[in-house]
């Protein structure tokens, strides 16, 4: 069975849940298409503003692109990261 192959999503859906490994806490970030194609995956011990912006600048310099929408679980970090990369590369939100 082959996987199917990336596009340029429009829409991405980003996530984060809480695993453990070796009996510490650590957060798994990731980033879904609009078609369940995972585009981007990273493990972190922190969930906050400076999480998510690696995420977000992993995302975006390996899709080449920003999105038209990015849907989150309302977690503030997110927020900020965009507000924070929005200033920094000049792109309008």
């Amino acid at each position: 069975m082959s996987r199917k192959q990336p596009t340029n999503a429009d829409v991405w859906h980003l996530d984060e849940v809480v695993i453990s490994i070796g009996g510490k806490r650590h957060w798994l970030w990731r980033a879904v298409d609009q078609d369940g194609y995972v585009l981007d995956e990273t493990v972190q011990s922190r969930r906050n503003t400076k999480a998510a912006r690696r995420l977000l600048m992993r995302l975006l310099k390996k899709q080449g692109m920003t999105p038209k929408r990015m849907i989150t679980d309302k977690l503030r970090s997110y927020g900020a990261a965009s507000r924070q990369l929005c200033q920094v590369l000049n792109i309008v939100a």
